[in-house]
């Protein structure tokens, strides 16, 4: 994720999401390190942590900690996502921005032996406790993720893309993915291209058209798009309704001018006659 943002030149968000977080909540960031990713359901230790929120986001004291958590996090990816194109590592951020066309979700997974030898290498673990650390966050994660959305952790109908970084490699999975992005991207282009044709059709009279080349990646400038071609629909429209109007008028007019004009009668004139 960090190698593909950085090539990309876009904002990259690990546990930089977690700070983000606490900084709009106003939560203490250790309530979100703590249950990054881990739902907790010990009601002592939501009862001990559940403190340390006391004089912050009163609107959410009546909530369960664990879920406080979540929701800030939620509405900070969706605020993240507004700021511009970016990489988001995890936290259910595909759940979050599932009604954003402009989002492409991916799973990476790799083949066991190849993720205990680097999870052994970055931490300075044997390989037997780099599998078990593996497996413990294989399944806090999928408890994590399988208890907030409507979906399963690492299962292919989750996601837009699933690719095996053991198959492609690092960098090749990272190819993988701006190709991905590149075909996505192609077809948005496509279907505003088609939005432009019927615009420019349809709206002739008052001049107005869409262009791809102001598409972003953001959902709030394709709502304002959107808008803009309902809004231009409606005067023309009323441009239509007015110029036949005026048709029906200007037709009325002529056709009371060539009425023929009646001829003038001859005044009666009463004769007698004599027999």
């Amino acid at each position: 994720g960090k190698i593909l943002a950085d090539d990309l030149g876009i904002k990259y968000y690990d546990k930089e999401l977690l700070e983000r977080a606490a900084k709009d909540s106003g939560l203490c960031q250790e309530l979100f390190e703590n249950h990054d990713e881990k739902p907790t359901n010990s009601f002592l230790y939501s009862l001990v942590m559940d403190s340390y929120s006391f004089g912050y986001g009163s609107t959410m004291m009546d909530m369960p900690l664990n879920q406080k958590v979540f929701l800030a996090q939620f509405d900070a990816i969706k605020k993240i996502s507004q700021d511009g194109p970016c990489v988001i590592v995890g936290r259910c951020a595909d759940y979050a921005l599932e009604e954003n066309p402009n989002v492409l979700s991916i799973f990476i997974k790799a083949d066991m032996q190849d993720r205990i030898r680097r999870i052994a290498k970055l931490y300075d673990l044997s390989d037997a406790k780099a599998k078990d650390k593996i497996t413990k966050i294989d399944k806090q994660r999928a408890s994590y993720y399988n208890y907030y959305t409507s979906k399963r952790w690492g299962e292919v109908d989750s996601y837009d893309l699933c690719l095996n970084s053991s198959v492609f490699g690092i960098d090749g999975t990272v190819d993988m993915i701006k190709q991905a992005i590149e075909v996505k991207e192609a077809g948005i282009r496509k279907i505003f291209s088609t939005v432009t044709i019927i615009c420019f059709h349809r709206c002739s009279n008052s001049r107005f058209f869409v262009t791809s080349s102001i598409l972003q990646n953001s959902q709030k400038v394709q709502n304002i798009l959107i808008k803009l071609i309902q809004i231009n629909y409606i005067l023309f429209e009323i441009s239509f309704f007015l110029s036949s109007f005026r048709h029906f008028f200007e037709t009325a007019a002529t056709d009371w001018k060539n009425i023929p004009e009646a001829a003038p009668q001859t005044p009666y004139r009463h004769r007698s006659v004599d027999g």
